[in-house]
């Protein structure tokens, strides 16, 4: 096996470990909502029932764009599905933490690199 050929291997199996723990962390923050929904009650104030409400909304957001995530994985490739996946869970996020301001500069500064990143053309 030449070194090219090892180097290509071993950046393969970084793309997968990088893609296994982004799915890790959104699938434990999908999974922790009966662990907040405590922390929701005492700290927000929140009822148990919207808790609970803002939670399956959630759920069925993520059921209903599971299909359309797959169309785009077939139309546009990969490379843009896994690179757009994490950067809108962590838009959504920081959004939740944030004041919009903030959301939409990073978001701007983000498309600009992009942008220069894949170049005219």
């Amino acid at each position: 096996m030449s070194t090219a050929s090892r180097d290509g291997a071993r950046k393969g199996w970084v793309v997968v470990g990088a893609l296994f723990l982004m799915l890790a962390i959104v699938i434990t923050g999908r999974n922790s909502l009966g662990l907040m929904m405590p922390w929701w009650e005492t700290d927000p104030g929140w009822s148990r029932a919207f808790a609970a409400s803002a939670g399956s909304i959630v759920l069925i957001l993520m059921a209903v764009s599971s299909p359309v995530a797959g169309l785009l994985l077939d139309r546009l490739g990969p490379r843009v599905v896994a690179t757009g996946g994490p950067v809108d869970t962590e838009a959504l996020t920081e959004h939740l933490g944030t004041d919009w301001d903030r959301l939409q500069r990073r978001f701007e500064s983000w498309l600009r690199a992009e942008v220069r990143r894949l170049g005219p053309g």
